[in-house]
């Protein structure tokens, strides 16, 4: 018995200073349509009441290996948050369009927890309205990475004079793969009322990197007020959308969830469902 307790205790301490990875799945610093400038702020908030903690960050640019690309280290005070405005441009020192990912690691396993999330956001395109448009990108554990996955709240680019469709829009769509093999992504579009829209070519997307598509690059000129697009992946991975509106620069990030369609409702099987 006392054996059982040691194991159980040895395990417990093993899982409570193991070293921490997070991924933020859409980073970066680039121009967009209409007047727009896409950038990147990230925040890190340390926990402890007791240690600083140190956390490593990777920049992964779109469509290239990530897996031993570097990363920069910043140390996060004990109850205090780190501020990192214009991460890719500023922390990273890139003068270039880039989009990418981030990936955030603890340093030690004596640093393990941190809190993280990000902002995108863009000066309004409007000299005559000050201010910004941005939307909220949370920072996701290893276990959000999923197989199958479903991205809704999408409208079609441009569809202006469309009833019901609000006014003038455009969505892109994301793939980040956390894991360490290449996945293999198949994508399809389709209607709010479950209509097949179209598939998209097949994307091969490296170890920890991303690929970023407009719905119309990835679809073609489909047109329809709103849809949604599955996702199905040979290794976990995190999916999203981005809705911009065209007239304001306003953005809206919408996080791909879980697509359970196979599987029965809770109790099904024991009614012979």
């Amino acid at each position: 018995m006392r054996n059982i307790i040691a194991v159980l205790l040895l395990s417990t301490v093993a899982l409570s200073a193991s070293a921490k990875n997070m991924y933020i799945p859409v980073a970066g610093r680039a121009a967009g349509a209409n007047n727009t400038l896409f950038r990147t702020d990230v925040r890190i908030f340390n926990p402890s009441s007791t240690d600083d903690i140190s956390v490593s960050i990777h920049y992964l640019p779109q469509g290239i290996e990530g897996t031993n690309i570097p990363g920069r280290l910043v140390t996060v005070p004990k109850r205090q948050m780190v501020v990192l405005n214009d991460i890719v441009g500023n922390f990273f020192g890139e003068t270039q369009d880039t989009i990418g990912a981030l990936r955030l690691d603890s340093d030690t396993d004596a640093s393990y927890e941190f809190v993280a999330d990000s902002r995108i956001y863009t000066d309004s395109p409007n000299p005559a309205v000050a201010g910004t448009y941005g939307q909220y990108v949370p920072a996701m554990e290893l276990d959000d990475a999923k197989l199958k996955t479903v991205v809704l709240h999408l409208k079609s680019p441009f569809n202006v004079g469309i009833p019901g469709s609000g006014g003038s829009y455009r969505s892109n769509v994301g793939v980040m793969n956390p894991g360490s093999e290449t996945a293999t992504v198949t994508s399809r579009l389709y209607g709010a009322d479950g209509t097949p829209l179209g598939t998209g070519a097949v994307q091969m997307i490296p170890p920890k990197s991303m690929r970023q598509l407009s719905l119309a690059a990835l679809f073609g000129g489909v047109f329809f007020p709103d849809g949604f697009v599955t996702f199905e992946s040979t290794q976990p991975v995190y999916t999203y959308g981005s809705v911009i509106d065209n007239n304001s620069g306003d953005q809206v990030f919408i996080r791909g969830i879980e697509d359970k369609a196979e599987r029965k409702p809770l109790g099904a099987e024991a009614s012979g469902e």
